[in-house]
């Protein structure tokens, strides 16, 4: 009698734990569960776009940088991550969560800083017409300098391959 109340009292004590450590671990899982996104390069709810620079790329050595914003609550100002090598395209990361508006700039590589950008200063020598993110077409082209005596280079929006 004495064995079987001690095998029910260890069976009774052996099923509380399961029942704590997987109550535990349940609760584990679920915090850890809250804290998973799905996420692009360093971190960010990222897409990543390419500009092909086309005629900017036929003058002077010059900085290319990516612009974007919300409204006038938030802005970035992105170097590219790399220039890939096989195309010649520029690589940029956007938090396409956050900025869906952007626009490239042709830029003096001794000055290329947002503030040069948004005084539209001797520095800032192209930029592109405003642009809203499209996760269909992710390669920007540059297709023309623009007007006589404006900054504003024409583009298009393309379908990237890595071709």
């Amino acid at each position: 009698m004495k064995k079987r109340n001690l095998i029910i009292t260890s069976l009774a004590l052996l099923t509380g734990a399961l029942a704590v450590t997987g109550l535990a671990t349940l609760a584990g899982f679920e915090s850890s569960k809250r804290n998973i996104s799905i996420v692009g390069t360093d971190g960010m709810h990222g897409s990543t776009i390419f500009l092909s620079p086309g005629k900017w790329e036929d003058d002077a050595p010059a900085s290319f940088y990516m612009y974007a914003w919300v409204s006038e609550v938030s802005e970035v100002w992105i170097a590219p991550k790399a220039k890939a090598t096989g195309n010649g395209y520029y690589v940029f990361e956007l938090d396409t969560k956050v900025y869906s508006n952007l626009m490239f700039a042709r830029m003096n590589p001794e000055h290329a800083t947002l503030s040069d950008f948004k005084a539209d200063n001797e520095n800032l020598w192209n930029k592109t017409e405003d642009l809203t993110f499209n996760a269909n077409k992710r390669l920007y082209k540059i297709t023309d300098w623009g007007e006589y005596g404006q900054k504003v280079s024409p583009g298009e929006w393309d379908t990237y391959t890595d071709s």
